[in-house]
């Protein structure tokens, strides 16, 4: 039998966990891009989860919402209501499938032209967060987190 667990956590425990939770740790390197992108691209009307999804659209659509569920390693829930907003604004289209149980997406000519008026801005923000972390490892996180995704996503 297991012992029962203790009713608080000690603060030296916590802090370990602080310090080497790779889930901690990725969400807060997530954060801190996310805000240098989302600064980039705000003039343009787009986050960058929006800008994301748009670049994926832009290579896989037409595509079902269970597949860029799964390329984006989103759960369908959540990419649903991130794709609402793209959707009223005209950015995408989400419309029944041959097979009228899926949902197929795609990027509308008015969400091709918010892409190509936003990619300036994601690449200014590109350049500068390389900038930040240097060319090196910058390279090297932008392979090491391929690898991550690959190996984590397959669990």
């Amino acid at each position: 039998m297991s012992a029962k667990p203790p009713s608080q956590l000690d603060v030296a425990t916590a802090a370990v966990i602080g310090r080497s939770c790779l889930f901690l740790g990725l969400r807060r390197a997530d954060r801190a891009a996310m805000q240098i992108y989302d600064k980039a691209l705000r003039p343009c009307g787009l986050r960058a989860t929006q800008f994301g999804l748009l670049v994926a659209l832009r290579v896989l659509a037409p595509v079902s919402v269970s597949e860029l569920a799964a390329q984006t390693v989103m759960d369908r829930t959540t990419l649903t209501r991130n794709l609402a907003p793209l959707e009223r604004g005209g950015l995408v289209r989400v419309a029944p499938g041959k097979d009228r149980r899926v949902r197929m997406v795609s990027l509308t000519a008015r969400g091709q032209r918010a892409l190509a008026r936003a990619y300036p801005s994601w690449r200014d923000a590109q350049t500068r967060a390389r900038s930040l972390l240097g060319k090196k490892l910058s390279k090297s996180l932008v392979a090491q987190l391929h690898a991550a995704v690959q190996a984590l996503a397959s669990d």
